[in-house]
Order: structure tokens, then sequence, then C-alpha cells
């Protein structure tokens, strides 16, 4: 090896090589960046599921007007004598029929998120080609509406006087017999939640039969497991789905944990109370989400270089015109 080739080797080649093998903290980054394969996709982050505004478990009504500072509803209720209408061919006391209607109303407020971007990400989103995020963080704003509209119907907003579904103040408490799931046998489980179906069925002259039931997910995970009976290798919750054909939904839903009695307010959540199931009927005629205007997107505003993207609609709260077909079992 001639003088020239020892100089490259010595100068040029074993410098490198130490500072491949040798980093420092200082620069051990850019090593790590040029080992390491990158894979052609962009992983998001999963978040819970809008069961409210988009998975079916409950009507919502968007025919008020968008204009509207407050959303109304006549709820119509009547009175008779009870008796079997049986009277005398000369009778003049013939017992009548009254009818009475009661104004109730919720106040809309305004539900708002935004997404910025600027000049140079528009550049650089262009340069890196397989990611744009700026399409990113419309969607992700588009979500974020939707997820606050779906904690708006669950929790409610104490501070916007809005009660939430889970804790409306109109609606049918039923505590459990038994209660404590965790621990319940098979057979205390399906008494505990038979009770407040009897009872919605009874109050409304079993017109009112449920449609719906969510738990609580440890809740929900017990019963899938738990066996009915040592003569059957049929779950809980299966037979309590073949023994109340009326209700077709059944689910589960994250945010209902600790939503029973005996816990506290925490902004717009209620923690650190029994756990609950909610038993209803889901149905326009018996409860749905006032929404007098949907999510409606704003044009991009201009600010020097920078642009700002709003999100916005309105939500009015609940109605719930037939608060007996609406039963939140306590303490399981």
């Amino acid at each position: 090896m001639n003088m020239l080739n020892r100089n490259y080797m010595r100068d040029s080649f074993l410098p490198r090589v130490r500072r491949v093998h040798c980093d420092d903290g200082s620069n051990g980054v850019f090593t790590e960046q040029m080992t390491t394969a990158v894979l052609a996709e962009v992983f998001r982050k999963r978040y819970e599921a809008h069961k409210f505004v988009a998975g079916g478990l409950m009507p919502l009504d968007t025919s008020p007007d968008a204009g509207a500072l407050a959303v109304g509803w006549d709820d119509a209720g009547y009175t008779s004598d009870g008796g079997d209408g049986f009277v005398s061919d000369t009778a003049t006391d013939v017992p009548t029929v009254d009818v009475d209607l009661e104004r109730k109303s919720n106040p809309a407020h305004t539900l708002a998120t935004a997404y910025t971007y600027s000049d140079t990400m528009i550049d650089t989103a262009r340069m890196s080609g397989n990611y744009d995020p700026i399409v990113d963080k419309a969607s992700r704003a588009r979500e974020d509406w939707e997820r606050k509209l779906n904690n708006a119907i669950r929790f409610g907003a104490p501070d916007k006087n809005i009660p939430g579904f889970y804790r409306h103040p109109d609606i049918t408490v039923v505590p459990a017999a038994t209660g404590t799931w965790g621990a319940a046998t098979a057979a205390q489980i399906v008494a505990d939640f038979s009770t407040p179906v009897d009872q919605m069925m009874q109050d409304t002259d079993g017109v009112g039969a449920p449609t719906a039931a969510i738990f609580d997910i440890p809740t929900w995970r017990r019963i899938s497991v738990l066996q009915n009976s040592v003569a059957s290798d049929s779950s809980v919750l299966r037979y309590l789905q073949l023994t109340h054909p009326s209700i077709t939904t059944w689910g589960w839903d994250a945010g209902l944990l600790g939503q029973g009695d005996g816990g506290t307010g925490a902004g717009s959540t209620y923690t650190g109370g029994q756990n609950a199931v909610m038993i209803y009927r889901n149905d326009r005629q018996t409860i749905r989400g006032l929404v007098p205007k949907g999510m409606t997107p704003k044009g991009p505003q201009e600010n020097d270089l920078a642009y700002k993207v709003l999100f916005w609609g309105r939500f009015a709260g609940l109605a719930v015109p037939r608060p007996r077909e609406v039963v939140r079992l306590e303490g399981v």
C-alpha cells in the first residue's frame, strides 16, 4: 500500500468510522436517522368512538332553525276520570277528558373548534410528498368537533345548564337490589337487570318497552364471560338478550364508567360514582339530541402568513318527552 492510500485510510475513512460507532449524545440522533427504516405510512392516535353522534345510540334532531337561541317543545298530557265509561241513558254528568300543554325549552349554545396552518407548512407538505399535515389537521378538527358534541350529549355542560344523557334529572333511577356486579352471581345480575325493565313496562302500560341497553366496559366484560348457570354454556349477556327480545341494541360506552350516584362532578363529566346501566327506548319520541346547526366549516381566515379554519355548530341539549322510558340502573 502506497503512502497516498495509507494517508487516505488514516485521515479520511477512520475518523468517519469513529463518528459512526462512537457517537456522543449530540450526534447520536443523526446516526439513528441514517440507520432507521421508515414505513411509508402515518400512524395516528385512535380516539374513542362517537357512539351518540355517529353510532346510532340516540336520534339527533336537526330540524330546529339554526338561528334559534333556544329550542322549545310542548309536552301534552291529559286527565280522565278513570272510570269504565258506562253511563245511564239520561246521564247529564258524563265524565270529560281534559288536555294540558307544558312548554319546555332548552337554550342553544355554539360548539366550535379550529385548526391553523401557514404558507411554509403548505410548501413543506408539497415537498414531503406522502403526508399532508393540512389535510390531517382538517380531519382531526372535524373529529374533535364531533367528539365535543358526543361528550355534550353524554355528560352535558354544567356551566351552560345543559344536563347530559347519563344523569338527566327527568329520567327514572332504579337502584340495583344486589349491585356490585363484579362479585354478584349470574342470578343476581339477571334479577337486577330485569327490575328496571319490568318497572318501565308497568309505568307505561306496556307501551314503553326498552330497545337499548348500554354498559360500562368492566360490567360489559363481566356479563360477557360469566356463565349463566352450571346447566348452560350461555353467558349472562346472552341470556339477557334471549329473555329481553325488545332490546335490540346491546353495547358499551367508555364514558358510562362511574356515572351512578355517589360520585362528584368533574368539569363536564361525573366521576367516582357507582357504575350504572342505561336502559331506554331509542326513539325520537322518547329522547333526542337537539342540533339546530350541524358542523359547518368556515373559509380560511388569513392573518399575515398564517391561516385559521373554523368548524362550528349549535347544540340545545336533549329533549326527553317520555322520561319514564329512560332508566338508569344504579350501583352495578
